[in-house]
């Protein structure tokens, strides 16, 4: 591995589960971890749908709200392990300011959760972990969380 493990989170649980195996990665390479999260900038004509812009507001607070609950999750699984790390925050495209902040930082590897939207959810909703298969060309870790039931959907992607 080159350069820091550079991790994306929206502090949902899945992207936890990226974040513990990014600390994984670098207890046994060494390397340190960049935790980025990123704001998504609000959808052009949004205010307009709602009296005074309120809908924006309320998008920035929720936005507020992730960031904070991500940043509590890094440091509950980052510090107790001693690992040299730090939060960032991006503004954009997801996987843009992932692929962004990994060549900036000189780093070759990008951990992110993987999800489930299904056939047309993934294509609507534009899949960060799609997005990062076919625009990066470090390698990439896409960690999936186990089905309700506690088996296994799939184990860990390395791509």
């Amino acid at each position: 591995m080159r350069g820091p493990i550079v991790v994306g989170t929206d502090g949902s649980e899945t992207s936890r589960l990226a974040i513990g195996e990014a600390a994984t990665l670098a207890r046994g390479s060494g390397s340190p971890i960049i935790v980025l999260f990123v704001r998504h900038a609000p959808l052009a004509g949004l205010g307009a749908l709602s009296s005074g812009g309120q809908a924006v507001g309320v998008l920035a607070e929720c936005q507020s709200s992730d960031q904070a609950l991500a940043e509590a999750q890094s440091i509950a699984i980052l510090e107790p392990m001693g690992l040299s790390w730090r939060f960032a925050v991006g503004s954009g495209d997801p996987a843009s300011e992932l692929i962004r902040v990994a060549t900036e930082s000189g780093s070759d590897t990008i951990v992110v959760a993987g999800r489930r939207h299904g056939a047309i959810g993934g294509y609507l909703a534009g899949s960060v972990a799609t997005k990062l298969v076919h625009q990066w060309g470090g390698s990439l870790l896409i960690i999936h969380p186990r089905a309700e039931d506690g088996s296994p959907l799939r184990g860990p992607a390395v791509v």
